[in-house]
């Protein structure tokens, strides 16, 4: 079975996440755990060269540093330093305009938490 890499599936899922979410208020909790199984699963496969290609091609620095940045944070995922700091939006001649900020905040700012019972 063939589809896309790892690594175009983590870029293009970061970029439609943050994008999304920031014009549209738009939450999608699910490519935030889709992205969270894909590196749990890939991550000793990732090509991070081709991450930093396509986010310095499309300027998508702002939302997959976002994203990954999370990842790492909140669950642990091996995402290179490296990484971060080339698609970081403080970086000199990172372009900005689509560039919202955090949207850690924003994502589960509409979640709602409901009582779960489980039967022994």
């Amino acid at each position: 079975m063939k589809g896309q890499s790892p690594e175009d599936l983590l870029w293009f899922v970061a970029a439609r996440l943050y994008h999304e979410l920031m014009l549209y208020d738009f939450p999608h909790l699910v490519l935030f755990q889709d992205m969270n199984a894909t590196l749990f699963r890939y991550a000793s496969e990732i090509d991070w060269d081709r991450i930093l290609f396509v986010a310095r091609k499309y300027d998508l620095q702002p939302s997959l540093f976002y994203t990954l940045s999370h990842l790492k944070r909140l669950f642990g995922r091996e995402v290179p330093e490296y990484v971060l700091s080339e698609l970081s939006p403080a970086r000199p001649g990172v372009l900005r305009y689509h560039e919202w900020g955090d949207f850690l905040p924003k994502l589960f700012d509409k979640c709602e938490i409901a009582d779960v019972e489980f039967e022994s």
